[in-house]
């Protein structure tokens, strides 16, 4: 069965159901009337066997024309178009009724249009007999590698991937100049693709253009390139809806990176001397897999670069950690909170209003940004949280909401670092300045994490009573002390050296707290951070690592003799004990995080330092009242 479409002339789209010997003619007593004042009052017969369909010529005084040949008589094929006049119509072989309702454009430029899928599929073709690749002259192949190259030098240098989309169809138009119009949309998912590129080669309007939703979905589903030709397939009916009116040949070719399909590409042609190939497929494929790598790069960087942003926005309210855990899905932002476990950690300056009555404002404030820009770095570097900053005094968390095994030992060591620092702090401070210490203090164990806070403004924190040991603790700190609880002691007694203090009430607690002072912490390399203030010929000087030669770091001013006499402790927690004589092995070179202070390596006769690094804590032998919080 045959039908005749009118594609031009005041019956276009007309669709007319050949059913037997048919008159078209000007008249309109011809079983298809054409209001056409060129054509003759009965122009031409069609004539159907039931088989074959002929357009015979009726005597017509401006002739009949097949495909714009003067015919006689006229074998006519699916697709063939006959001229009477300036009238003409389409011949198409009747396919299987079609689906009654389609889709609207997805934009208002262009649109995907459905069809039958059977009858699609039916004319899509995989492997298709190449019948121009043995012509191709030697100027075609040169044209087609200098496309290709502007296609790889053009799309590696593009980061954003909305100026990606036209190129791509460009690209297309550059290695194949038959193509007159092109498409791309992204997405794999035939139902719900996003047009994002329509152009024609000659720049002409794209409004109403529609594009075929079978076609995509081809190309789409068997990640290959997919080829419409009708004449390979004279039972097809569906070519005039892939992209608009007289189609004679498309290609749709995937977009994919590894197992990705980001979308499809689809370019199209009216001529019907110059089908796609199967040459053509594999150069389509070439230039869209290029297209596709560039693509997928920019959307990367793209998302790269909101998370950079959304990250740096997050990170001037929340803790990194938490920010870390967002941004990977693992945490949600609302408000509300969860039970989890960690490390809560609290310094702040000892005697602070005493100091800050001695300075004016803008001195306060310089010093305590000086004072942050040392401990911030130390926190962050051991993987804690900064919570807040609460005037002259810093919270920060550990294994918060996630918890690790090291996460309590790091906070120690931040602790340890703070203290060490401190020493090179002041010591590059001018001599007029009061001298800045801190006593740092934390707690391990149950909380409440989450946000807290109004719909407008939202703060992440930690609740519980492990907080408020925390602070507790922190508030018995002195100079050059790093506090513990119990809890957190006993996590990590194997990698903690301690002095065992007296235990203390403290707020809230129906039973007294156990409380140790942190001397040294193992790393993970197996040396020990060590913050031990000592005395040698009357001057002070520090150790603060011990190697795995047990040999030490010691910090020191230039002009102290550090193997001029015995070495002493000068602890708050215990009688001095003496370390015996060291000796000086080798002066290193100066650090600028030194404050002028130099480092030496030691040789000590007791690795141990009188049991400070033993297996167990040494217990002090001071009470509270004479550890009393004063600035000194």
């Amino acid at each position: 069965m045959f039908e005749l479409v009118f594609l031009s002339g005041v019956r276009a789209g007309a669709v007319i159901q050949v059913q037997g010997t048919l008159i078209a003619g000007r008249s309109p007593e011809c079983d298809i009337e054409v209001p056409d004042p060129n054509a003759s009052r009965a122009h031409v017969r069609f004539e159907w066997d039931g088989a074959e369909l002929y357009a015979v010529d009726n005597g017509s005084s401006n002739g009949s024309f097949v495909n714009e040949r003067r015919i006689e008589s006229q074998l006519l094929r699916h697709g063939d178009v006959v001229r009477l006049g300036e009238t003409r119509l389409r011949v198409q072989r009747r396919a299987p009724a079609r689906r009654e309702g389609r889709s609207d454009s997805t934009s208002s430029v262009f649109g995907l249009r459905e069809e039958d899928g059977e009858a699609v599929a039916s004319a899509l073709s995989l492997s298709l007999v190449d019948a121009f690749g043995s012509s191709t002259s030697a100027q075609a192949l040169s044209a087609r590698l200098e496309a290709m190259m502007w296609v790889s030098e053009t799309m590696a240098e593009e980061t954003d991937p909305d100026n990606l989309f036209h190129p791509i169809i460009e690209a297309l138009f550059r290695v194949f100049p038959h193509a007159e119009r092109g498409f791309l949309a992204l997405g794999d998912d035939p139902a719900n693709l996003e047009p994002r590129a329509m152009r024609t080669r000659k720049g002409g309007a794209t409004q109403g253009l529609t594009v075929s939703a079978s076609l995509c979905a081809a190309a789409l589903q068997r990640r290959a390139v997919v080829v419409f030709n009708e004449d390979q397939n004279a039972d097809f009916d569906q070519g005039m809806s892939l992209l608009d009116l007289r189609i004679r040949s498309a290609m749709a070719v995937p977009l994919t990176v590894k197992d990705e399909t980001l979308g499809v590409a689809i370019i199209d042609s009216q001529d019907r001397g110059r089908p796609f190939n199967e040459e053509d497929m594999g150069l389509a494929a070439a230039v869209c897999r290029q297209g596709a790598i560039a693509l997928k790069n920019a959307l990367l960087l793209r998302q790269v670069e909101r998370e950079v942003k959304t990250r740096s926005n997050l990170m001037r309210f929340l803790p990194r950690q938490v920010v870390d855990q967002a941004v990977a899905g693992e945490i949600d932002l609302a408000l509300g909170g969860s039970t989890c476990r960690g490390t809560v950690f609290f310094c702040d300056i000892i005697g602070f209003t005493a100091i800050s009555e001695t300075l004016n404002p803008q001195a306060v404030v310089g010093m305590i940004n000086d004072l942050l820009n040392l401990i911030c770095p130390i926190i962050e570097a051991e993987d804690g949280a900064i919570d807040k900053f609460m005037g002259d005094a810093v919270m920060a968390l550990w294994g918060v909401p996630f918890d690790t095994e090291v996460a309590s030992l790091q906070a120690v060591s931040a602790g340890l670092q703070i203290q060490s620092g401190l020493v090179a702090f002041n010591n590059s401070r001018p001599q007029w300045r009061p001298a800045i210490r801190m006593g740092v203090g934390m707690s391990w164990g149950q909380m409440v994490a989450g946000n807290v806070g109004s719909q407008d403004r939202v703060e992440y924190t930690v609740l519980g009573n492990t907080v408020n040991t925390a602070s507790r603790i922190e508030r018995l700190a002195c100079a050059d002390q790093v506090l513990v609880s119990s809890d957190l002691y006993e996590r990590q007694r194997q990698q903690l050296f301690a002095i065992a203090l007296p235990e203390v009430r403290v707020k809230n607690k129906d039973a007294p707290v156990a409380v140790y002072s942190v001397r040294g912490a193992r790393v993970a390399n197996g040396e020990l951070l060590l913050h031990i203030p000592v005395f040698v010929a009357g001057q002070r000087a520090w150790i603060i690592r011990r190697l795995l030669d047990d040999t030490f770091v010691c910090l020191h001013d230039a002009a102290v003799r550090l193997d001029d006499g015995v070495m002493v402790t000068d602890l708050m927690e215990l009688s001095p004990l003496e370390l015996g004589a060291a000796q000086v092995l080798a002066l290193l070179p100066r650090q600028d995080s030194d404050g002028g202070l130099r480092r030496s390596i030691l040789g000590m006769p007791d690795a141990s330092l009188a049991g400070l690094l033993g297996p167990e804590p040494l217990t002090t032998t001071q009470q509270w009242v004479d550890m009393a919080r004063v600035y000194a």
